[in-house]
């Protein structure tokens, strides 16, 4: 049967027990015996140390302290009431830390490995110790000065008295305030980053609140724009603009002149302007503007009366730049100007300007009148075959005309409607113009062709007809000389040309001969006519006389002989 040993371990240590054994059944014992060990284990002695959170939410710490324990290798600790055992160590290291804490209430509790005597060792209360807490406000410097100022606004914290601010990273703090006041201003400070830092008064956790930046909000710097010279009756747009300062900036002007960073002024004097330049810190600056005024130039511009196609010729007594403007797009930069051979589309006002060294401009007008000019004449071509005098009739003029014998002559040979020229032997050009009441002459001279035409030369010789024996052979010839090829002629019967019975008008041959079957006159002679046109086509007429040849036959006649010779 199974068998239970109940042994006293009130005092530690190893005891040893001898167990006799009994045969099943026969309650005798056993020759043999065993031996059993029980052992006796002493509870962890363990003191505990704890360290608050400070500065950070999470670096509270406990500490365990124990002694080695000669029969034990490892220790092990809880900080949940022994639910769990996470940290196991040597216990012959002494101690051991557990850090990285939150604020709260820890329940500990120590035992050997193996979970061997685990003893509560009590709570601890860790408490939170935060770092101080501030927010920051500032305002930036004005109009250049130190005027900046930086403020620190903060909550009572419980435990804690005073706080100490620091402008320069930590370096240097200013005097401690009570942390209960709620808020600190620091004043006077120029433009600058500032590394701010917040700690306790006994030097406890230094806290970073950033690097803020005071920058100048400088006075408005002005600038206006340049000096200006205007003439007698301009005006000029004076402006002004500003670098810095805090909008708004107000534009204030003297002379009357109402606010504002643009102003239209028309002095009549040389005059300053004065302006201010101020924001919205009352930070202000001042410029100045001067305007001279300079007087206009004084010109007179002369036109005057002229004729269609004359030479126009403008006047001034303007020195500087001149331009002058008209009529028909006309434009021209000198004293005085001239158009020539001037149209009608000149006739009006022209408008002289000058500038002057001053660049002030002045402008005065001129009036010029351009009469037309007259119509030309009409006059047809005149021409004579070989040398004569020639009669030229001009029309179409309602003035009077004149009559030239060049085209660009001034000298005038005739006036007059009628126009007789002297005795011509070649062609000759006159011209002829017509000049109307306001003694404006026609622009163009109309050409009058004189033409003297050349007549033919040729000189036309009859050759009487032969005979046979006493019997006519009709072969009377026309025959001309010195003809020139190319003229043409025509003949018929008779003392004078007659176009009905004159033979149809041919072009001389080349041999000159015009006939060759002219018949034997019925009478003792008989005249022909023969027309020469030259190739000008003047008509020369000659007249020619034929003989009347082979008298009239015997009754008989003696017969011929008529020998055959090969």
């Amino acid at each position: 049967t199974d068998t239970i040993l109940n042994v006293n371990t009130s005092s530690p240590g190893i005891r040893y027990y001898k167990i006799n054994g009994f045969a099943a059944g026969e309650g005798c014992l056993d020759a043999a015996s065993l031996k059993a060990t029980v052992t006796k284990y002493t509870y962890p002695n363990v003191t505990v140390s704890s360290e608050h959170p400070l500065c950070v939410p999470n670096n509270g710490s406990i500490t365990f302290n124990f002694a080695n324990e000669p029969n034990q290798t490892q220790i092990e600790f809880s900080i949940d009431g022994g639910i769990t055992y996470p940290y196991l160590v040597n216990d012959n290291s002494g101690s051991y830390t557990i850090d990285t804490l939150t604020d709260g209430t820890y329940t500990l509790f120590a035992r050997w490995a193996d979970a061997k005597c685990p003893i509560a060792i009590g709570s601890v209360i860790l408490v939170e110790r935060p770092s101080p807490a501030a927010s920051v406000t500032f305002d930036d410097p004005t109009c250049s000065d130190p005027t900046g100022s930086i403020t620190f606004s903060f909550a009572d914290q419980s435990g804690r008295t005073a706080l100490e601010f620091s402008l320069d990273g930590g370096i240097n703090y200013q005097t401690a305030v009570n942390d209960n006041s709620g808020l600190v201003s620091y004043s006077n400070l120029a433009a600058g980053n500032y590394d701010l830092w917040v700690r306790w008064d006994n030097d406890e956790c230094p806290v970073d609140l950033g690097l803020i930046t005071l920058t100048d909000h400088p006075s408005p710097v002005l600038t206006a724009s340049a000096d200006s010279e205007i003439c007698v009756g301009e005006s000029v747009s004076l402006s002004v603009s500003s670098t810095g300062g805090d909008a708004p900036v107000i534009y204030t002007w003297n002379n009357g002149l109402s606010d504002g960073s643009n102003q239209t002024v028309a002095p009549v004097t040389d005059s300053w302007y004065f302006i201010t330049a101020t924001d919205l810190n009352g930070c202000s600056d001042i410029d100045t503007i001067f305007v001279k005024v300079n007087e206009l130039p004084v010109i007179t511009a002369n036109g005057g009366v002229y004729c269609e196609g004359d030479t126009i010729i403008l006047t001034s007594d303007a020195t500087g730049t001149i331009n002058w403007t008209g009529p028909n797009s006309f434009s021209d930069n000198v004293q005085n100007p001239q158009i020539t051979f001037a149209d009608l589309a000149y006739n009006g006002i022209f408008t002289l300007f000058v500038t002057d060294a001053n660049n002030c401009s002045n402008s005065d007008t001129a009036a010029v009148t351009i009469h037309p000019a007259a119509a030309p004449p009409l006059v047809s071509d005149q021409e004579s075959c070989g040398p004569g005098i020639l009669n030229f009739t001009a029309t179409n003029c309602t003035g009077s005309v004149r009559w030239y014998d060049y085209e660009n002559s001034y000298s005038t040979v005739a006036f007059g409607t009628n126009f007789a020229t002297p005795l011509l032997s070649e062609s000759n050009v006159y011209f002829a113009s017509c000049t109307s009441a306001m003694n404006c002459e026609s622009l163009v001279k109309v050409p009058a062709n004189a033409i003297i035409k050349e007549t033919s030369v040729a000189e036309v010789l009859p050759v009487n007809t032969t005979c046979l024996g006493q019997v006519p052979r009709n072969n009377g010839m026309l025959i001309a000389t010195r003809i020139i090829d190319g003229e043409t002629y025509s003949f018929n019967v008779g003392s004078s040309y007659n176009t009905g019975t004159a033979s149809t008008p041919a072009t001389i041959p080349l041999d000159g001969l015009l006939s060759e079957d002219i018949p034997n006159p019925s009478a003792a002679t008989q005249t022909y006519t023969i027309r020469i046109w030259s190739l000008d086509a003047c008509p020369l007429d000659q007249t020619v006389e034929f003989q009347k040849q082979c008298e009239t036959c015997l009754p008989f006649c003696e017969p011929a002989t008529v020998e055959r010779s090969k």
